[in-house]
């Protein structure tokens, strides 16, 4: 249950921090490449676009959590009848994930990927809380729609094979081989 600082400082899950981290390794996983398949294992501006993307993600996955828990109100009150299968899919997805981790404890397998059933609620969600918080001003408008567009120049960074970074060795993470031990 731990979500650890180097999700934002070093998000890569080779950190210590991350390896034990099942939710701090699928939120840096969900916007970044923290299994750096593609983008370079050692890299100080990797990791600070790592750390800005992150960041800034923030912001959607505060408006995600603020829109679930407007629904969940909703629902409660009985006015949310669009809000129950939303809400279902996210509790199952998240459930199921859970499970799936719990039953697999590598890092290899926690990815954000593995959360593609919460595209729907996510898209609903967020788009509530971010217009409703873009609707109280000009300057927060701005803001918010500054923080997105640097958001979605950094995924761009971080997607674009060799675009912005060219990674020379191969894709993935590298493994050493150990000697297996044959009993005598």
């Amino acid at each position: 249950m731990r979500f650890p600082l180097a999700t934002f400082t070093d998000a890569q899950v080779l950190n210590p921090s991350l390896l034990r981290s099942v939710w701090g390794t699928t939120y840096a996983s969900l916007w970044f490449d923290a299994h750096r398949f593609f983008l370079p294992t050692v890299s100080l501006a990797v990791s600070r676009l790592g750390e800005v993307t992150l960041v800034l993600a923030l912001l959607p996955s505060a408006a995600f959590l603020a829109g679930v828990y407007a629904g969940a109100r909703r629902l409660a009150r009985g006015a949310g009848d669009a809000d129950a299968p939303l809400l279902a899919l996210v509790v199952l997805s998240l459930a199921g994930f859970a499970a799936y981790t719990w039953q697999n404890p590598w890092f290899a397998v926690v990815k954000g990927t593995s959360l593609l059933g919460l595209c729907v609620p996510f898209a609903v969600y967020a788009s509530e809380a971010l217009c409703s918080w873009i609707r109280r001003g000009r300057l927060q408008a701005a803001l918010i729609g500054s923080a997105l567009a640097a958001l979605a120049l950094c995924i761009i960074a971080g997607t674009l094979f060799h675009g912005v970074f060219v990674r020379l060795e191969s894709p993935g993470i590298p493994w050493q081989t150990l000697p297996i031990q044959v009993p005598s």
